[in-house]
């Protein structure tokens, strides 16, 4: 792994949930340690000794001088100064000496991979010379075992070490070295490292826990925190901003809210008490109104049934004159017929022939109590004399008169009329068998009649039943004619009657508004679509409310009284109600 693949895996806490800890730091060839390496447990490391042991010596060799190179500022306390060059001469006469300080930083990736990250400084110092170099390098081998810091001929020089690790991964400048350590190991910038580092360095001195001032250390601390970026801090101060503007509009609101309230307490009464005494008017008219439009329905169910009624009588009435025309086709093919003359004829001829029998049988017997009787009806014979003229001449004259009405009654009949006889002749007794033929074809003519007679009153009476049935139907007829006239008169007065009551809400209605916004104008009021968001209160069909009062349904069709709808009735006695409870 190259120095530019740890930049992408160590920085800061480390991206896969593990971050870099102190695992080991070793020291060869410098003081007076030949090689030492120190092994630290879950990053710490406990250095134990008596006083001048090299403990301090051996932290400022180690921490944090191995992650930035500054050989400026190695001495940790103001008593005892330490540099490179006292380091590496201390207790060398002469000649030259080589010596490395390193510490390792190991981590284990998500996947379970381990990974090193090995930094430390190159020391070379001259005796004679009186002078120190230090050099660089950074890599992620592990020191002892997969890189050696010395061969045969002991620590390796720089150049060395550079065709071991490559150019870039060996650093002669301190000040690039720190670079590449805090963006690879810390993921840090330059500026911000060393904030970090200037706290490592104050934490560093010895009996750092005796004067520990709170202040100073929160100075320390805050001064190693990283620095904000300007756009964030920016955008911080914007939130803020933002904050503040919404409080005053949330105030503003808020004081709006109140204005509105105390509005709604004061109006919401007198709003309420007037539209609930304005709606009782609406619902007494409402209610009117319903009951007229009952009353027409009634009415014109009642119109239908009429109409129903009319026409089955119409019906009626047009069989009945199909069936009498009927009828007297009926009559009339049956009086011109031959068969019905045959038979009136038979039945003359039986009717003549029982006669005939009857009659000579009773001329017989007539003939026995005539011949019997003939001595008492010489004597009444005289005294019956003008009573039997006068009884003749009647008989005559009712002949006659049956004869006239038979003749108007049926055609081509006609009754035998015997002449008016003198007084005289009834005493003739040669006139006597003349007079009793003239009798006899009377009576003959009398009973021919009677069947023609009893045909032509049967017929008479079905005439005058079908006229009487068609006198009921014309009756029916103009009864239903005047109920259908009745309905109709009644339901124009309740069309007239619903139209009123229409204006007469319409009025009701501009009479409310007016007079809200009459009452409403001496107080000044902003239109409450400016406060509220919405239309006017007073030049619409809402009503301010108090807010925590019932919302009232809006009142349907007072903008428009003519297209008032059963629906709308039948929930403004609902909306009514509510607006007439308190809140």
């Amino acid at each position: 792994m190259t120095a530019a693949s740890l930049a992408l895996t160590g920085t800061g806490s480390g991206e896969t949930g593990e971050r870099f800890r102190l695992n080991r730091a070793g020291v060869l060839n410098v003081w007076q340690y030949d090689e030492q390496v120190f092994h630290f447990a879950d990053g710490r490391l406990l250095l134990r000794g008596a006083n001048g042991a090299g403990k301090s010596k051996t932290l400022e060799m180690l921490l944090p001088f191995a992650l930035d190179g500054d050989k400026a500022r190695i001495t940790a306390s103001a008593k005892h100064h330490t540099s490179l060059l006292w380091l590496m001469t201390d207790g060398l006469d002469s000649g030259n000496r080589v010596g490395y300080v390193w510490v390792e930083f190991v981590r284990t990736t998500a996947d379970g991979t381990r990974e090193s990250y090995t930094c430390g400084v190159g020391i070379r110092a001259s005796a004679s010379a009186r002078s120190a170099t230090a050099w660089h390098f950074v890599t992620d081998r592990s020191i002892g075992t997969d890189l050696r810091l010395e061969d045969e001929a002991g620590p390796l020089p720089m150049p060395r070490l550079k065709e071991i690790l490559g150019d870039e991964q060996v650093f002669e400048r301190s000040a690039d070295y720190k670079a590449h350590v805090g963006r690879t190991l810390f993921g840090l910038a330059a500026a911000q490292y060393d904030e970090v580092l200037r706290l490592l360095y104050w934490l560093r001195q010895p009996q750092i826990g005796e004067d520990i001032e709170p202040a100073k250390l929160a100075q320390q601390l805050s001064q190693a925190l990283p620095q904000l970026d300007e756009q964030a801090v920016r955008a911080g101060g914007e939130t803020f901003d933002e904050l503040t503007a919404f409080g005053e509009q949330i105030e503003r609101r808020s004081a709006a809210a109140e204005a509105l309230s105390a509005l709604s307490a004061a109006y919401a009464g007198y709003a309420r008490a007037v539209v609930a005494e304005r709606a009782r008017a609406v619902v007494e008219a409402l209610r009117r109104e319903r009951r007229l439009r009952t009353e027409a329905s009634t009415t014109q169910m009642a119109l239908e049934r009429v109409r129903t009624d009319l026409r089955e009588t119409e019906q009626k009435q047009e069989h009945a004159r199909s069936d009498t025309a009927a009828s007297r086709a009926r009559l009339r093919a049956t009086e011109d017929s031959p068969e019905f003359r045959d038979q009136r004829r038979l039945t003359e001829l039986a009717d003549q022939s029982g006669r005939d029998d009857g009659r000579a049988r009773d001329a017989a017997a007539r003939h026995e109590r005539q011949t019997s009787a003939m001595q008492r009806l010489a004597k009444a014979a005289q005294n019956r004399r003008d009573e039997m003229q006068h009884a003749l001449s009647g008989h005559v004259a009712g002949i006659r008169d049956l004869d006239r009405g038979l003749r108007g009654a049926v055609l081509d009949s006609a009754i035998p009329t015997p002449a008016d006889l003198p007084a005289p002749a009834v005493d003739d007794d040669s006139r006597r068998p003349a007079f009793e033929l003239v009798v006899e074809q009377t009576d003959r003519a009398l009973q021919e009649a009677a069947p023609l007679v009893s045909s032509r009153m049967a017929s008479v009476r079905l005439v005058q039943s079908a006229l009487a049935e068609l006198d009921r139907a014309q009756a029916l007829q103009a009864q239903a004619e005047r109920d259908a006239a009745a309905a109709e008169s009644r339901w124009e007065d309740a069309r007239v009657a619903r139209r009123v009551i229409a204006e007469a809400a319409g009025q009701e209605q501009s009479a409310l508004i007016a007079s809200l916004r009459a009452w409403s104008a001496p107080m000044d009021l902003p239109p409450t679509q400016d406060v509220l968001g919405g239309p006017d209160v007073l030049g619409g069909p809402n009503v301010l409310r108090h807010p925590e009062s019932p919302a009232l349904p809006p009142v349907p069709g007072l903008a428009q009284p003519d297209e008032l709808t059963d629906d709308v009735l039948a929930d403004l006695p609902v909306w009514a109600q509510a607006a007439a409870e308190p809140t």
